[in-house]
């Protein structure tokens, strides 16, 4: 038990990741501390495989999924925050089969399917969406010796 909470919990809170299967939506949200930069993951949408990965850079970042075996369509929801707190947020139809990459900056945002530009569903940039860089860091009371 212990350990299917630490995984939910990597996959939820730190990578973001939440698989509706009834509603065939797949949102990512990522909340990577700033000392990882990359990962890939494998979630299951019920017996599917859905391989996935991030990448951040200093301005960017490129994140990508890959539906093999899917039966239907998925609705991709994203939030892609950048390190100044702006951010990116957007939806995207992906059909089985289909490896589909995005890649966002301040500049603007892109999504490719292979190496063909796809258009987005839905997509906006937000000044100031994380108020992380707002908030003093917090600092827990020590416990007693």
């Amino acid at each position: 038990m212990g350990m299917a909470e630490f995984v939910r919990t990597v996959y939820q809170d730190y990578l973001g990741i939440r698989v509706d299967v009834p509603s065939s939506v797949l949102r990512f949200e990522p909340k990577l501390p700033p000392e990882i930069n990359a990962a890939e993951f494998t979630v299951y949408m019920g017996d599917f495989p859905i391989v996935g990965s991030y990448l951040r850079e200093k301005d960017r970042g490129r994140f990508t999924i890959s539906l093999p075996d899917l039966p239907r369509p998925v609705k991709w929801r994203f939030i892609w925050t950048l390190d100044k707190g702006d951010a990116w947020i957007g939806s995207l139809s992906v059909h089985p089969g289909s490896t589909i990459s995005i890649v966002a900056a301040t500049e603007g945002i892109l999504a490719y399917e292979g190496e063909k530009e796809m258009r987005l569903d839905e997509q906006w940039f937000v000044r100031g969406f994380s108020k992380k860089n707002d908030t003093p860091l917090l600092r827990l009371a020590d416990f007693p010796k």
